[in-house]
């Protein structure tokens, strides 16, 4: 009785040695298991901070260089306002230029003494290859002249000052007389030719 009273003493304890011990071995997995968890997690976050680092960086390049950009470009964009301005102003003044050579040709033809013919004449050429340099000169500027007596009337080209009756059916709706030239630059119409035309019969 006693004997077997000891053996199931001793089978109890070889018992519980044996649950502790798997218990033991059961927790050194788990926190074995723990610690990889523990450390691939703060790899994990590392490698997060890091990317969100060179993320934060590329986004403050990114924004520096748009800055840098966006003020050349408001650069540009007043630079190109100066040079529209000062394009307006040369445009104004080579309107002036031909109103002034406009009147000069007026004088020449009106003005001009009885009997002096041939410094009429002198004139009138030096005036018209002055008019012909301005006009290749134009070209090569993309500025263009508006008006010619015998060309049909167009109100995009065209201000009407006076209108008349015509001698000859064929000479209805087409300009008879310039009264100041107009002027288009670069396709664009500046100053539209003031012109006397003949009525439509």
């Amino acid at each position: 009785m006693i004997f077997e009273k000891r053996r199931r003493q001793q089978i109890r304890e070889d018992l519980e040695a044996v649950v502790k011990n798997v218990f033991e071995k059961q927790n050194q997995k788990q926190t074995t298991l723990q610690a990889k968890q523990e450390a691939h997690f703060d790899e994990s976050m590392e490698k997060s901070q890091k990317m969100i680092r060179r993320l934060s960086d590329t986004v403050e390049d990114f924004l520096d260089t748009y800055q840098e950009e966006n003020e050349a470009l408001c650069q540009v964009q007043k630079q190109i306002e100066d040079i529209k301005r000062q394009e307006q102003k040369l445009l104004g003044l080579i309107g002036l230029y031909q109103e002034h050579i406009e009147l000069v040709e007026e004088w020449i033809a009106e003005h001009m003494p009885a009997g002096s013919e041939g410094a009429q004449e002198a004139w009138r050429q030096q005036h018209q290859i002055l008019k012909e340099k301005l006009a290749a000169e134009g070209r090569f500027c993309m500025i263009d002249s508006i008006g010619m007596p015998g060309e049909v009337v167009d109100y995009r080209l065209h201000e009407v000052i006076e209108a008349i009756d015509a001698d000859k059916e064929e000479q209805g709706g087409k300009v008879a007389k310039i009264f100041r030239q107009g002027m288009i630059y670069q396709g664009n119409v500046i100053k539209k030719a003031r012109v006397q035309a003949y009525k439509k019969g």
